[in-house]
């Protein structure tokens, strides 16, 4: 029925209208979230997940930016999940001079060729190993803006 058009319309706008202030907010936080960052409150432990897979090329520019963050190092830890490179991609992250920085190789967990979602897998290793309340992921060719 044309009432039914006109609702899934309204609802279908609606979701994009959300998704579309939601990746605004990811992109300038300040816009919209009052930020302090001299306030004495207590602050959360976070756990960066990066799902990588012949990432030679990007890896250490996301770990510069990520080294760059207002965040104190000490309340964020960044696990790089090695998804059975060919390239230098763990060697480049074993190499990083960061202490919250960590390797995990999938291939201590799985088979090469054992499933067909490698970086489904990797999110979930990545999950199980992390200590943070909260979970963020990202991907190895991404650029984390400071703060």
């Amino acid at each position: 029925s044309s009432n039914e058009s006109i609702f899934r319309r309204t609802y279908i706008d609606i979701l994009k209208n959300k998704f579309e202030f939601v990746l605004i907010c990811w992109s300038h936080p300040e816009r919209y979230f009052i930020v302090d960052n001299n306030a004495n409150q207590e602050k959360i432990f976070i756990s960066v997940i990066v799902p990588a897979r012949n990432e030679e090329k990007n890896i250490n520019t996301l770990l510069e930016t990520l080294k760059h963050q207002s965040y104190p190092a000490d309340l964020f830890e960044v696990l790089i999940l090695d998804d059975f490179s060919t390239d230098k991609t763990a060697e480049i992250v074993t190499n990083f001079q960061t202490k919250n920085i960590r390797l995990i190789s999938l291939s201590d967990y799985i088979a090469d060729n054992a499933i067909n979602s490698y970086k489904k897998k990797a999110i979930e290793v990545g999950i199980e190993s992390s200590r943070g309340e909260l979970i963020l992921t990202t991907d190895a060719d991404c650029l984390v803006h400071k703060n």
